[in-house]
């Protein structure tokens, strides 16, 4: 928690990894804005093996020779150029917009578990989304980046590239399931799953730990692929996330996972 108040400027209430991500990516951004520019996420790494903690992030400068007015240039398609100019521009923005959306505090409620974004002007009078709880002090985190740590786009591109140079799959003739090449794939399969849904970029700021959730349902840590097909059925929007192999991105609130692990375990019980 020091570190993270002393390198990134922000307080934690729960130092856990993902938070640590989006320390350090809402740092990142924060930078850039603050020198009048602007960023967006490319792709975000967290790793047990070290532990790691990685983010990218593509700068749109608003000084950029691109932002400069046309120059006549016989090379260069005028039109082409007009239109490659004005969606730098619409992204430069877009860019600086979401930043003042998404660079918000989180809260931890203590009495059921839900986490919660929380705007900036709002943190003083700050409830649990789920519960209704008031925040006290030591609930509250931030302030972080809460928007999405993947650009779909990118993450695509790499799965291909590293398709094409031979970089996935079993990665050797004995299929070796600990090879690099299968856990690559997996890693970027589920990167692409937690943003397979727009639903979860706005109304998942932060992942939902399953055995956290079999701790407040007093129920053994459910199997993800049932907890994740029946808040499906129920209407949410549920991903899994490379952070945590026991944890699931969603929109659903705390009290609905919960109700799902205690469903899930009645129904395993009635078999």
């Amino acid at each position: 928690r020091n570190a993270l108040r002393a390198r990134l400027g922000c307080c934690a209430a729960d130092a856990g990894n993902e938070f640590g991500l989006r320390a350090l990516l809402g740092r990142t951004l924060a930078a850039a804005n603050l020198a009048g520019d602007a960023a967006v996420p490319v792709a975000s790494l967290y790793s047990s093996h070290g532990p790691v903690f990685r983010v990218v992030a593509r700068v749109l400068r608003r000084n950029r020779p691109s932002f400069a007015p046309l120059l006549e240039d016989k090379d260069d398609d005028k039109d082409e150029r007009r239109r490659r100019l004005e969606e730098e521009r619409a992204a430069f923005h877009a860019a600086r917009a979401d930043f003042l959306r998404y660079h918000r505090y989180l809260l931890f409620c203590r009495s059921c578990g839900h986490v919660t974004a929380v705007d900036c002007e709002d943190v003083g009078a700050a409830t649990c989304a789920d519960c209704g709880e008031r925040a006290v002090g030591g609930d509250v985190a931030g302030p972080i980046w809460t928007g999405p740590l993947y650009d779909a786009g990118a993450l695509r591109a790499m799965r291909d590239d590293a398709e094409k140079r031979g970089w996935l799959g079993n990665g050797d003739e004995d299929g070796d399931k600990s090879a690099p090449g299968r856990h690559l794939e997996a890693t970027l399969d589920v990167m692409l799953d937690e943003v397979s849904d727009p639903r979860l970029e706005a109304n998942a700021p932060y992942y939902t730990s399953l055995d956290n959730v079999a701790r407040l349902a007093k129920v053994p840590t459910p199997p993800l692929a049932s907890v994740r097909t029946l808040l499906q059925k129920r209407g949410f929007a549920v991903a899994a996330t490379h952070i945590d192999p026991k944890g699931i991105r969603t929109d659903a609130p705390m009290s609905e996972c919960v109700r799902a692990a205690r469903d899930v375990h009645l129904a395993r019980l009635a078999r």
